[in-house]
């Protein structure tokens, strides 16, 4: 669907589905069900990949916050949010992103971090 000439008007009708879900429930760290935050994760993943500019830029703000922490202190990235952070951050930024995604990767002793920085 990407390649086709019909990609523009899924794009756009799949923003306006997820529209009004990113403001009241993106990047929000207010105590919340299980439920908002699955639909959270779904609401950041999609509009990021549908290239929502502010989903881009929080996600960028997110992994430059996480690039300031010292190798094994605590990542400041929401653990629900860190599939979409970790992918968008890393494909929108460049060589500084990947490379220090690339030396959390091989350098961490967390199966589930691991995973996750490869998965995307």
């Amino acid at each position: 669907l990407k390649r086709s000439p019909a990609y523009g008007e899924f794009k756009e009708y799949m923003l306006r589905l997820v529209g009004p879900l990113y403001p009241r429930l993106v990047f929000n760290p207010d105590p919340d069900t299980h439920m908002d935050k699955k639909l959270r994760e779904k609401a950041v993943e999609w509009s990021c990949r549908l290239g929502h500019p502010d989903c881009l830029e929080k996600v960028a703000q997110s992994f430059a916050a996480w690039q300031l922490v010292p190798a094994g202190g605590v990542n400041p990235v929401n653990v629900n949010l860190k599939s979409a952070t970790y992918c968008h951050a890393i494909a929108k930024g460049g060589k500084a992103e990947w490379q220090f995604a690339w030396d959390r990767f091989t350098s961490s002793q967390v199966a589930s971090e691991s995973t996750t920085l490869l998965s995307r």
